[in-house]
């Protein structure tokens, strides 16, 4: 049976449905194969796909950016733990991103960056183990982070310090029961 790993920015799936390819968990009431907001699909191999569908507003990269450390660090864990061992290959999309625009911060009074494409395809990275925390997580995903700011017109994630750590304070929300 499929662990229970959430589909990004859900707590836990709604429903767990085997399909060929493996198990499949959803976010919305109705289960898969109907559309969802969001899915996870395990597969026979041990990949791990993560989707979710931005539906348009202002998309604050930080929360964004909470989402896909924890939930990277997530599932190379639950895999790891399944004696798939490392390294992680991480590969990140947003899509039905056309009616979104984006801004960095939580409390921000910058302009919203309107988004300019459907969808976004973001550098691939690698997880050389299998993190203990965020700070762990955070520094091999920083290409995708980069490029997440980017959206909202930032150079760069303001997530590390000088040396180069990973600070940002993922708040509990974004855990898993």
């Amino acid at each position: 049976m499929m662990p229970d790993l959430p589909p990004m920015a859900s707590s836990r799936p709604r429903h767990v449905v085997a399909n060929f390819e493996g198990f499949v968990g959803g976010s919305n009431a109705e289960p898969p194969p109907a559309e969802q907001r969001a899915y996870v699909q395990l597969f026979r191999n041990g990949t791990v796909e993560s989707v979710a569908a931005l539906l348009g507003g202002v998309q604050r990269t930080m929360n964004l950016e909470g989402f896909i450390v924890r939930s990277a660090g997530l599932y190379a864990n639950t895999l790891n733990a399944g004696d798939v061992g490392p390294p992680y290959v991480v590969v990140l999309s947003l899509v039905r991103a056309s009616d979104a625009s984006f801004v960095t911060g939580q409390y921000t009074s910058a302009t919203p960056v309107p988004s300019d494409r459907d969808d976004y395809h973001f550098p691939e990275v690698v997880l050389p183990t299998a993190p203990t925390n965020d700070a762990e997580t955070g520094p091999p995903l920083r290409p995708i982070l980069d490029h997440l700011a980017s959206l909202a017109g930032e150079a760069g994630t303001p997530s590390f310090d000088g040396s180069g750590e990973y600070t940002l304070k993922i708040p509990p929300r974004y855990s898993t029961p």
